[in-house]
């Protein structure tokens, strides 16, 4: 509880803080209604995966590093071993993340650049705060996607949500084993389903 304690207050007083600042600090450009806000939100989360997939793949081309990040590794290994580090993870640390790199660097550096040196300078600062210039690629791929729906969507809270999401996609068998559910045993059973299904949807489609 003493770690999550510093999240949570940091990422309320980071929203009270930008509670009347206007998002993109552009504003001709209006904001996304109630639908299209929710498809961006989701948007948000597919784009980040495939972006993070894309830099995965250009970094073992260029350098050979290695598909596990560190950081992900030791975050996974504290919340197996303290859950209530989810909060901080999934909710709290996004937060913090996406005002910062989202809503103040990249929203300040958009004003005077286009979007491609904004969102790849404010990524460069993201992968150096997380202390993973190795994996630069994988969150210049995230931070591009975020980027991008905060744009489209001119409100904050999209990429927040896009972030928190993924977290919970990356942290959903820690999250499931906390709830009591045996996550081998789940996995097991998806594998056995897929051997079961893929046959059939051959046989569909010939």
């Amino acid at each position: 509880m003493a770690v999550v304690i510093p999240f949570f207050l940091g990422a309320v007083t980071m929203m009270l803080l930008i509670r009347n600042a206007h998002p993109l600090m552009r504003p001709e450009k209006p904001r996304s209604n109630i639908g299209p806000t929710i498809g961006w939100i989701f948007a948000g989360v597919a784009l980040a995966l495939i972006g993070q997939n894309l830099g995965f793949a250009i970094q073992s081309g260029l350098y050979g590093a290695p598909r596990e990040s560190e950081n992900t590794m030791m975050l996974l290994e504290v919340m197996s071993s303290v859950p209530i580090m989810l909060l901080a993870v999934v909710i709290f640390g996004p937060i913090m993340e996406e005002i910062l790199f989202r809503q103040v660097i990249f929203g300040k550096l958009y004003k005077h650049m286009n979007f491609f040196f904004a969102a790849g300078l404010s990524s460069l600062a993201f992968s150096i705060v997380h202390m993973e210039i190795a994996n630069i690629f994988v969150y210049a791929g995230a931070g591009f996607a975020f980027a991008f729906v905060y744009v489209m969507s001119n409100r904050i809270i999209v990429p927040i949500i896009a972030h928190c999401l993924m977290n919970a996609v990356a942290s959903l068998p820690i999250l499931l084993e906390y709830l009591g559910y045996d996550v081998l045993e789940m996995m097991e059973n998806v594998e056995q389903m897929t051997q079961f299904i893929t046959p059939l949807i051959g046989v569909f489609f010939s």
